[in-house]
């Protein structure tokens, strides 16, 4: 579990930006990482690779390379450290003899390997009864999940601000070369404030419930399957437990970064951070490889079918 004390007043997003670089290393926040300045566009590879198991990223991957082969490799376990961008690193070294492997029954052709790691820090109660933000892993048993709501809900009324969750995401791709190549990264994060009202609710066993039954409702629907491509999901298998579509769907979601729910462009920014939390590999790292991707994204039915089931309130 990681934590960072936050200052108890209503202005904590803002002061947010000023108290998060002293942990950018241990949360995956990108202050010290040096991002590569921008190259003169590749050809299309011939082969991507995912460094991973989700089927999620791997059919993202084929939507925005559809002339190229996907393939995927395990990318071992996981720990529980919360550096993303570490994570992420580890994913593309651990592929990358399988990935030249690869390489090699296809002389002459080109290809890139893509990893990403995604995390999500709630407000929260340390030891003691102490605000922090905590650094939530994936949930063991469904009771961690309303527990966690619990505590959230405590915490804010404690700092008397509303409610919050960050996602943190690291994606990043690389050439598939003999040699080491660099890699193309790009951490980035969105800020989801909670309906306090709303997530009490959820935090009682009746709304806990229904949390549950929309969450299983949601992971098995047309819009989020797509035909097949992506199969359902538990609780188990999100970062705690906690899913930003499931929770817009209930109403609870009142900001997105700077865009409220009554926002005209509310629907915009839910359709990225729903992008953000369930894919997590942003365009900058595809862009120099695919200079179509930013118009592949902005017409992807998946992620509008997904983003318009979200706003159909039903809390």
């Amino acid at each position: 579990m990681t934590s960072t004390k936050i200052p108890v007043d209503k202005d904590f997003f803002n002061k947010l930006k000023c108290i998060m670089p002293s942990k950018e290393r241990q949360i995956g926040l990108s202050a010290k990482i040096p991002e590569l300045t921008p190259t003169p566009e590749i050809e299309s590879p011939d082969v991507v690779i995912y460094a991973g198991t989700s089927p999620r990223r791997k059919k993202f991957l084929q939507y925005c390379f559809p002339e190229s082969e996907v393939l995927s490799f395990s990318a071992g376990e996981e720990n529980n450290n919360h550096d993303i961008y570490r994570i992420m690193c580890n994913k593309l070294e651990v592929v990358a003899p399988m990935a030249r492997k690869e390489m090699l029954k296809r002389p002459g052709k080109s290809g890139i390997s893509v990893a990403s790691d995604i995390e999500s820090f709630t407000i929260g109660l340390e030891k003691g009864g102490i605000v922090a933000t905590i650094g939530r892993s994936k949930p063991k048993e469904i009771g961690e999940v309303r527990q966690m709501f619990l505590e959230m809900v405590k915490a804010s009324e404690i700092a008397k601000i509303n409610p919050y969750y960050q996602v943190f995401a690291s994606s990043g791709a690389q050439e598939i070369k003999n040699g080491k190549s660099p890699v193309r990264s790009k951490d980035h994060t969105c800020y989801i404030e909670l309906d306090p009202d709303k997530l009490k609710f959820l935090s009682t066993a009746r709304g806990f419930n229904k949390y549950v039954g929309e969450f299983l409702d949601f992971f098995s629907s047309p819009q989020y399957s797509y035909n097949g491509a992506h199969p359902p999901i538990g609780l188990s298998d999100v970062a705690g437990g906690i899913d930003l579509a499931v929770l817009a769907k209930m109403g609870a979601v009142a900001r997105i970064d700077e865009s409220y729910q009554n926002n005209p462009k509310f629907r915009e920014s839910l359709r990225y951070a729903i992008n953000h939390s369930t894919i997590g590999i942003h365009t900058t790292v595809l862009r120099p490889f695919n200079p179509t991707i930013d118009d592949r994204i902005k017409n992807w039915q998946w992620l509008g079918n997904v983003t318009d089931y979200a706003l159909n309130f039903t809390l």
